[in-house]
Parts: C-alpha cells; sequence; structure tokens
C-alpha cells in the first residue's frame, strides 16, 4: 500500500511536469506561428516584438530559441496583445475525452453523412 501511494505520487509529479512543459511550448509554438504569419505578409523582426515589450531584442529571441519560456501569464497577455491575438484556451477531459471552454463544454456539430 504504501510502495502504491509513492508510486503514484511520483507519477503524479511527472504527469503535472509534462503538463507544465507542454503548455509552456504550446505558448511558444502559438506566438511563434503568429510571427511567422506576420512575416508573409511583410517583415516583422523580433526587435518590433521586443519594442512593443519594452524588452530587449535577445531575451525576446532566447524565448524562441531552444527550451520554451516559463512565461508567467501576465507575460503571455503582454505578448499576445503585441501580437493582437485573442487567446482562447480549451481543455480535453482525460478521462472522458470530453472538450470544455470557458463556457462549458464544447458541442461538436456533426458533419454531413456520407
Amino acid at each position: 500500500m504504501w510502495l502504491t501511494n509513492v508510486m503514484n505520487r511520483a507519477a503524479s509529479r511527472r504527469v503535472r511536469a509534462y503538463d507544465r512543459a507542454m503548455i509552456r511550448a504550446q505558448f511558444a509554438s502559438l506566438f511563434w506561428a503568429a510571427i511567422m504569419e506576420k512575416r508573409k505578409h511583410g517583415n516583422y523582426p523580433l526587435s518590433e516584438l521586443a519594442k512593443a515589450l519594452g524588452r530587449n531584442k535577445g531575451e525576446v529571441s532566447r524565448w524562441f530559441s531552444g527550451n520554451a519560456p516559463n512565461w508567467t501569464v501576465g507575460t503571455i497577455a503582454e505578448v499576445a496583445y503585441a501580437l493582437d491575438l485573442q487567446i482562447r484556451i480549451e481543455a480535453v477531459d482525460r478521462a472522458t475525452g470530453m472538450v470544455l471552454t470557458e463556457s462549458g463544454p464544447k458541442v461538436v456539430q456533426p458533419g454531413p453523412s456520407t
């Protein structure tokens, strides 16, 4: 029993660490995709984002080169605002697969039958 509890807590810590890493990586990927989209329609250097955030270009460049940054919610909001993005968040219940949004379960419209 004791060993099972210890193993369950260790597994739980690994899952939480994985979830944190995935969230950081997803935000970095989302923001990088927005930057790349802006670059398709003209020049958008990272120095422009850095200036909008009041940060130095080196710091902003490090955010997108390697390990995902450990941003605070405030920084995520600042970057989203600087990129003119509205963030939408969904969560998936691991047990049921139900997709949840800020307004409740996401209703999936059935597609046309084939």
